[in-house]
């Protein structure tokens, strides 16, 4: 009986301690996010510096996200295609917009009621924030169009790309398929369109070559930080320097290749940590990133970055050091000390409908 149960666990452990890499990746990739949103425009605005690390992070953090996303779809795109597509969906659905509805219902809400105090008043306004009438909250949730939560447009976005692929099966892992995602992600940078069709188009291409990175073994990937990050920085440099602007194909090819080799740089440096003592921070954060992306925005964040900004002489580092922290540890800590205690709460912000609790996945 002991050799039994011991089995499976040993199993476990290899396919874990094989997939680490994956809550490494994510890990970099939900602290890039967190750290950006700390640089709100008031810091930006006051050093160039920090102005471009956003603009980098910004570069390839959510690319991270989505390619891993495309990686994790194409493991498991036998299973999902052989089962129905239409429950794939709907699962995707409770993973990726009852979440989504949540938070913006809730940071709406709380909005509304922060504009009835004087002084939270004043720190909405000085970020842009008015006043939103139900009927236009409600058409700037269901289309995004103006949305008040910026960093939410990734729930639907992610959800609509699987949508597209596991409609189209196959074919967007095969070349027809990264061309079609190629010319997509050209015509982003060309045609006016909704937002959601935007995003949707700019990043699918992404998601294609996450895809492609299933076909890869892990020893390869690895050889591949030598060339992925001189490239990176390479490529971000020319676009910075702006000689690349008169072209919008190139501008837009090398926006590209930033947010490709940004992406991989990160995984293939996730793959030498897994397994190692500097890995197990990154991991954590990594298997808790979903949480943190949903509740670090607006009130965490950006709330108390402009409390701080306002009603205090802090310098800008260290209210940045104090959001970054806060940003990460409150998350967490309401995740596992309130949200997974209470059934309702981990089926509106983790969209866990099951009686049974289950560790969200972040996507």
């Amino acid at each position: 009986m002991t050799a039994l149960k011991g089995a499976p666990r040993v199993s476990m452990d290899k396919k874990r301690n094989r997939l680490e890499y994956l809550s490494i990746a994510r890990g970099f990739g939900m602290l890039a996010v967190v750290l950006a949103h700390t640089f709100v425009p008031e810091i930006r605005g006051a050093s160039p510096v920090i102005s471009i690390v956003f603009l980098c992070i910004c570069a390839y953090s959510m690319q991270l996200f989505i390619m891993l996303s495309g990686y994790l779809f194409q493991r498991s795109l036998e299973k999902y295609l052989d089962g129905s597509r239409f429950r794939f969906c709907f699962d995707k659905l409770k993973a990726l917009i009852v979440p989504y509805l949540s938070m913006s219902v809730l940071s709406y809400g709380g909005a509304a009621l922060a504009f009835m105090v004087p002084r939270l008043a004043s720190v909405l306004n000085s970020a842009g924030l008015g006043k939103v009438g139900l009927a236009q909250a409600a058409f700037q949730i269901a289309t995004f169009e103006n949305h008040m939560i910026t960093h939410l447009w990734f729930l639907p976005t992610l959800f609509l790309i699987y949508v597209v692929s596991i409609l189209t099966g196959r074919f967007l892992s095969r070349p027809p398929g990264l061309i079609a995602g190629a010319a997509l992600f050209l015509a982003a940078h060309y045609l006016p369109m909704p937002v959601l069709a935007y995003r949707v188009c700019a990043l699918l291409i992404y998601f294609c070559i996450g895809r492609q990175m299933a076909f890869l073994d892990a020893s390869t990937q690895k050889k591949w930080i030598a060339l992925l990050i001189p490239v990176f920085l390479g490529s971000y440099a020319v676009q910075q320097a702006g000689w690349l602007s008169w072209s919008i194909p190139l501008e837009a090819l090398i926006a590209l290749v930033i947010g490709t080799t940004g992406a991989l740089s990160f995984i293939a440096v996730s793959r030498v940590l897994a397994g190692r003592a500097a890995g197990c921070a990154l991991s954590w954060v990594g298997e808790n990133s979903f949480v943190i992306y949903l509740l670090h925005q607006p009130f965490i964040i950006s709330g108390i970055s402009g409390v701080l900004l306002m009603y205090s002489a802090l310098p800008h580092l260290v209210i940045c050091a104090i959001t970054l922290v806060l940003g990460i540890t409150i998350p967490c800590l309401a995740d596992r000390f309130i949200i997974s205690k209470a059934r309702p709460l981990r089926w509106m912000f983790k969209g866990e409908f099951s009686a049974k609790k289950k560790r969200a996945v972040a996507q």
